[in-house]
């Protein structure tokens, strides 16, 4: 233990790296659904909120390396102790606070995704439920010392809660809400009727976000903290901060795609999709048209004639930045009369199409391959 040690140079490479990273990300989000989708919703919204968030954390712990983040806490006057340690509050609070927003992000973006009711509601369920308990760890935190200048004045009197055990058992509480986020869309997604490497490639996407339960929970690992927290802090801070950057870029890397279609064509095989499925689809006979009327994110309407048989019977339509709906009371027109129906769609696009109606033609049987 010198003096002159140092572990600010760590500090500086991960969280401004990430930062970066997010950043660049999270504006890409933006540019793809405001300029190519034109459908920027409240998922974007808490998207932009999330980064803003992540940015003022981030702020938090660059400026405690001033007040001796990353230096051995003995070597520390009073005054650059006191100070750390308010910088130090501040950044648990905006770290509750972020992590808060990334899981409003990513249940707003299933809602947004899944036009199907029951599902629908089980997410707002979930958005009310996550949202209860990011409020009350985060109040939890702010007054976990009374008076709460105990927390980094040693001077001051006061009663706190003692710190380790507050900070497990809130880590705990993110990771089961975090794997409880994850695995809501599963059901539907498993119900989807598409060829098995393709639903196990849609339930992948899913599950990315299982890396930042990983992360979580070898941040726990750090978070016994007994002294010389200055120095011994740095790695919960630089996980914790990893956590936060990786479940928001979790959230917005699958809404990239059309954003790659459109400039870079070559890596996806939307178009060899299409193609393919034009010259392929065998013909085969029909029994009833009916026309799906589905509404999409921007408020424009795409028109499908399915010719398919009168069996309940599920169709898919390509993967790109996907909408699920349902269509319920379709009409049955050779017997003329009205039967509910649990079909459910799987609708993409790559970029918004200026044509506000457009019709196409499919026929049963399998549809294109995606990614």
């Amino acid at each position: 233990m010198k003096e002159g040690d140092t572990r600010a140079p760590l500090i500086l490479g991960v969280v401004l790296t990430l930062l970066l990273l997010t950043f660049s990300v999270v504006l890409l989000r933006v540019y793809t659904r405001a300029m190519l989708l034109k459908q920027f919703g409240a998922d974007d919204i808490w998207a932009v909120l999330s980064m803003a968030s992540i940015a003022s954390c981030a702020f938090s712990i660059l400026l405690g390396i001033k007040y001796g983040f990353g230096r051995h806490q003995v070597f520390l006057t009073e005054e650059e102790s006191r100070n750390y340690f308010k910088v130090f509050y501040v950044s648990i609070i905006l770290y509750l606070v972020s992590l808060g927003a990334i899981k409003t992000t990513l249940l707003c973006q299933y809602y947004r995704a899944f036009a199907i009711n029951k599902m629908r509601t089980v997410l707002l369920v979930a958005i009310v439920f996550v949202s209860a308990w990011s409020i009350s760890q985060i109040f939890l935190n702010i007054f976990i010392c009374t008076p709460i200048a105990a927390f980094w004045d040693r001077a001051v009197e006061g009663k706190c809660i003692p710190r380790n055990p507050t900070w497990y058992i809130t880590a705990a509480g993110n990771i089961a809400t975090d794997i409880m986020i994850i695995v809501l869309p599963f059901p539907v997604v498993i119900k989807l009727n598409l060829a098995r490497r393709q639903r196990f490639v849609l339930l992948g996407v899913f599950c990315v976000g299982f890396l930042t339960c990983a992360i979580s929970m070898i941040r726990m690992g750090y978070l016994d903290i007994k002294e010389d927290l200055t120095w011994v802090n740095v790695e919960s801070a630089c996980w914790s901060f990893t956590e936060l950057c990786c479940g928001l870029l979790c959230a917005c890397v699958p809404t990239l795609r059309p954003f790659v279609s459109r400039y870079f064509p070559s890596m996806s095989s939307y178009n060899r999709s299409r193609k393919t499925y034009a010259t392929n689809q065998p013909p085969e006979p029909h029994t009833a048209n009916r026309y799906h009327e589905i509404e999409l994110q921007n408020g424009r309407h795409i028109q499908e004639d399915l010719l398919q048989d009168n069996s309940r019977s599920t169709r898919i339509l390509c993967v790109s930045e996907f909408t699920v709906t349902e269509t319920r009371e379709l009409v049955n027109k050779k017997h003329g009369e009205r039967e509910s129906d649990d079909e459910v769609l799987l609708v993409s696009h790559v970029f918004a199409d200026p044509r506000p109606i457009e019709k196409a033609r499919t026929r049963p049987g399998r549809l294109p391959a995606t990614d």
